[in-house]
């Protein structure tokens, strides 16, 4: 008898919504150090060495530019050459899929003034 109650009891379902973010696989890009020896030209033009931050920002503009264009099936990315930024073509749907996508890599470094972005 008690097996049939245990049986026969209402279950509660509790029902958690929880927003997953797809992800895409994707690896960290690896800045190279900056060679911050002193540099000296032979043709008189003058060579400086960069801050790091623009250092980096320069580094990761370069890669993704090399990368480009990027297809998959949330967004697509190609690079721009005459307006000098990098356009992303994206359904409003997997805006954060593309933002998770930039901090996993991290292209979330590159400034705001290099996307463009467009909504499908």
């Amino acid at each position: 008898m008690f097996v049939m109650v245990v049986v026969f009891w209402p279950k509660k379902e509790v029902v958690i919504e929880k927003k997953t973010i797809k992800t895409i696989s994707a690896s960290v890009v690896i800045i190279p150090t900056q060679d911050k020896r002193p540099i000296y030209s032979t043709t008189g033009a003058k060579l400086t060495i960069l801050p790091d931050d623009e250092y980096n920002l320069m580094t990761l503009v370069y890669l993704l530019r090399q990368e480009c264009p990027i297809n998959n099936e949330y967004f697509g990315i190609i690079y721009d050459y005459k307006i000098n930024k990098f356009v992303v073509t994206i359904p409003l749907a997997n805006m954060e899929t593309f933002l998770q996508w930039k901090k996993d890599t991290g292209y979330n470094l590159i400034t705001d003034k290099y996307w463009v972005i467009k909504n499908d």
